[in-house]
């Protein structure tokens, strides 16, 4: 269509754009004080931020409901009448082309498929093919997504993936702790997003501009972790050769024990009125969440394959969600019923993030438990491995046993025949 041919640069220039659009929810912390003034007539009111906790629960259910969507329906079934629902098309004019054209082009990108695209034994035009015959003529063509069969379940020892479906994957231990250390690594990251200004004013004594500066530069290390840290696991796979899975893990290592050193040391920081220090801490903290954020889709792919890593994604950025509003908001209403009880802003604040200290602790000795050896994954139980040696072996339930055979038996009758080309 139109003469494009699939490039995965063309989907990483869309999602920067989109990305760049929805980043200006980072800066809301700023707004805090003069909306609660506007609103409230009391800047100190502590209400504004709930906004923020709710637009990020918004984001966590819109992504664990529109990955599978787009998935199963295509970009083209979701983007085009969400465009029209929110009336963006006459807007164009007012707002510019530059949102309407990324949307477009990420759903003309994603609509047409390489020509050996194959679905179900069906290649693009609808034609039945033989797809081991077509992985042969495709010499390091790469094998296309398909429904997982009872067939697709024979791994080899050398294989660090094993395709199980949805339920079975979100139903795996390594998934649950996944989902846990995600949570961890993101919940004191988004309040300090939502209060960072407020912060700096309320505890430092510092001016609204010198504030706003400190937003802005903040989110340049969360941009920047962003980036830096998928970035670096591929570096420990590529030249370092340390097993991808392994790769990742070691990064959440780092980002999750950087917070427990800087959420750690935070109320001694405030106590002594280390405005520098706290700065410094904070810039580390924001890049160690930024990081996890960039760093969880290689590692769920890694982790369980391609099959469902849309929903499996959405799914797992849904941790991020509960931070936002469940931890977000419990945050501000005892942060509120502290100081409307007469304690200080900067002890209010410590109280608070002594609790959240022991949650990220919690995330990261829950990391320890997420495994990466192909072996120990696949057999069933729950095994776990140290430099080779196992040193947790639980065997699986009598009745799981047989769920898992029923369920391989069941997708192994929905393998199409093998047909000629």
């Amino acid at each position: 269509m139109f003469g494009l041919t699939f490039s995965r640069w063309y989907l990483f220039g869309a999602a920067f754009v989109v990305q760049f659009c929805i980043g200006c929810i980072y800066s809301w912390s700023v707004l805090n004080h003069p909306i609660d003034l506007a609103v409230y007539n009391n800047p100190t009111k502590g209400r504004a931020v709930n906004a923020f906790y709710i637009a990020i629960g918004v984001f966590g259910v819109a992504t664990s409901l529109m990955g599978p969507t787009i998935e199963r329906k295509g970009p083209s079934k979701v983007y085009l009448p969400t465009i029209d629902a929110v009336g963006l098309s006459w807007m164009f004019v007012l707002l510019g082309g530059i949102m309407s054209i990324a949307m477009f082009a990420s759903a003309l990108v994603l609509r047409v498929p390489p020509p050996n695209y194959t679905v179900n034994g069906l290649d693009i035009h609808g034609d039945r093919v033989d797809e081991n015959l077509l992985e042969e003529k495709l010499e390091g063509s790469y094998r296309a997504v398909q429904t997982p069969t009872g067939a697709d379940n024979e791994v080899s020892a050398s294989s660090s993936i094993k395709k199980l479906t949805l339920k079975q994957a979100l139903l795996t231990p390594d998934y649950i702790f996944m989902y846990i250390m995600f949570f961890a690594n993101q919940l004191f990251g988004v309040i300090v997003l939502s209060r960072l200004s407020s912060m700096c004013t309320d505890i430092f004594n510092k001016s609204a501009g010198t504030a706003s500066d400190i937003v802005s530069i903040n989110s340049a290390f969360n941009c920047c972790g962003r980036l830096a840290f998928p970035a670096i696991s591929d570096v420990l796979v590529r030249y370092l050769k340390i097993e991808k899975t392994f790769a990742r893990k070691v990064l959440y290592y780092f980002t999750l024990g950087a917070q427990v050193i800087v959420i750690g040391s935070l109320p001694t920081v405030i106590r002594h009125d280390s405005y520098t220090v706290f700065v410094i801490e904070i810039f580390v903290l924001t890049c160690s969440y930024g990081g996890g954020f960039g760093t969880i889709p290689a590692f769920v792919a890694d982790m369980f394959g391609a099959y469902n890593i849309g929903p499996m994604h959405g799914i797992i950025l849904t941790a991020m969600a509960i931070g936002g509003v469940a931890g977000g908001l419990s945050f501000n209403h005892a942060y509120n019923d502290k100081i409307a009880d007469g304690m200080s802003v900067g002890e209010a604040y410590i109280d608070n993030i002594q609790i959240i200290f022991v949650v990220v602790c919690i995330g990261f000795a829950v990391l320890f438990l997420v495994r990466t050896n192909a072996k120990d994954r696949f057999e069933p139980g729950y095994h776990y491995s140290v430099c080779g040696k196992r040193v947790v072996s639980i065997p699986p339930k009598e009745k799981d046993v047989m769920k898992r055979q029923e369920a391989e038996a069941a997708t192994a009758t929905d393998k199409l025949p093998e047909t000629a080309v």
